[in-house]
């Protein structure tokens, strides 16, 4: 009768530390006013009605004049289904780094770098050649 006393003391004793140690949710309108505080130029943030990739929510935006989508997911098979959608076809991959296209005189790809970033729930797919700005906006997603 002691110890079960004693444990219900130390777990209402240790109850406000379990509290903070929970992890907050994702606040998807601090993660944009954060990014818009870096410097960075924020347009067209779109949230939109009909969201893409089986979502439920999905906000398009721009981040120096490249395109942003950040979408949040109910379902965590769905959301792995389309972080392994969003990767680099490996075929496409080793064009690139073997340099096939241009060796073989095709014209030069079109697409920009797609970084796509998981944070709980949520899916952050960025189209960008600029290394920093996409390295700022990551670090920044998996800040919040």
């Amino acid at each position: 009768m002691k110890k079960a006393i004693l444990i219900v003391v130390i777990v209402i004793a240790l109850l406000p530390l379990i509290v903070h140690l929970k992890p907050k949710p994702f606040d998807p309108e601090a993660f944009l006013k954060a990014v818009g505080a870096d410097g960075f130029q924020l347009t067209h943030v779109t949230d939109r009605d009909h969201p893409d990739l089986g979502s439920i929510r999905q906000i398009t935006f721009q981040v120096n004049g490249d395109f942003v989508n950040l979408y949040h997911f109910d379902d965590p098979g769905k959301l792995n289904v389309q972080m392994t959608m969003q990767q680099p076809d490996p075929e496409e991959s080793f064009v690139k780094k073997m340099h096939l296209r241009k060796a073989l005189g095709a014209a030069p790809d079109p697409n920009k770098k797609v970084t796509v970033v998981r944070n709980g729930m949520w899916m952050l797919v960025i189209m960008s050649d600029n290394e920093p700005m996409t390295n700022d906006v990551v670090k920044e997603f998996k800040k919040q």
